[in-house]
């Protein structure tokens, strides 16, 4: 066998090795709630912050895909990693991980080079501020084994912008700042008096309500 041929079946395998048993409801129920009208919102973003047009999916390596999978050309389009350093370098242009993005992009008989630029990518999301529990793992993309966490990654990295002072296209929810109240002194006085008169009287006092140590409270606010 010619070793040239070893990273084109390894590509084919990662698609045509089918799930069975509680694997495969699981792959089934995860594809079911992937959300397409997201994904062109996204793509729609993605245009936006890097000012190129969002790649188009290789037509050999999306006739290799035996299964019509939701979200099939948008993973394939991406697995590369190529446009992904282009989007979080259009965001983040001072981040120190990415040093240069290849002008060809990695061929799919070379999936371990497209491992590394998603890699990258991620590595590049933590420096920029999102939070590592919001990252896919980079065989949730190479692999298509959850486009979900895929877009929420995505999401989760359009929120991290908006956060950061990106002044463009918005994409994904805005997080909120930390309010953080600073008191006067009188302000501070009046308070300590409050919490004194409290004190001094425990009448109809009960621990109804009360929280258990170590519990956060649950607070309701009428105005969310």
């Amino acid at each position: 066998l010619d070793h040239t041929s070893i990273p084109h079946l390894v590509v084919m395998a990662q698609y045509r090795a089918e799930k069975s048993g509680i694997n495969a409801e699981v792959q089934q129920k995860l594809e079911e709630l992937y959300d397409v009208d997201l994904e062109h919102e996204c793509r729609t973003w993605m245009e936006s912050v890097t000012g190129e047009q969002f790649p188009e999916a290789d037509p050999e390596v999306m006739n290799e895909i035996d299964k019509d999978i939701k979200g099939k050309e948008f993973h394939v389009a991406l697995k590369d990693g190529v446009y992904l350093l282009k989007l979080i370098k259009s965001l983040n242009p001072d981040t120190n991980i990415i040093k240069r993005i290849p002008s060809v992009p990695p061929s799919h008989k070379r999936p371990f080079q497209q491992r590394d630029l998603i890699q990258h990518f991620l590595d590049a999301c933590i420096e920029y501020g999102v939070p590592r529990d919001n990252l896919f793992e980079t065989e949730d993309l190479h692999s298509a084994v959850n486009m979900n966490m895929v877009m929420n990654t995505f999401i989760s990295l359009g929120s991290t912008a908006q956060k950061n002072g990106y002044d463009g296209p918005a994409f994904g929810p805005k997080i909120s700042d930390k309010n953080i109240r600073e008191f006067d002194e009188e302000t501070l006085r009046e308070g300590k008096l409050v919490i004194g008169l409290q004190m001094g009287s425990n009448m109809g006092a009960t621990q109804s309500g009360m929280t258990p140590y170590g519990l956060s409270r649950q607070i309701y606010d009428p105005k969310v």
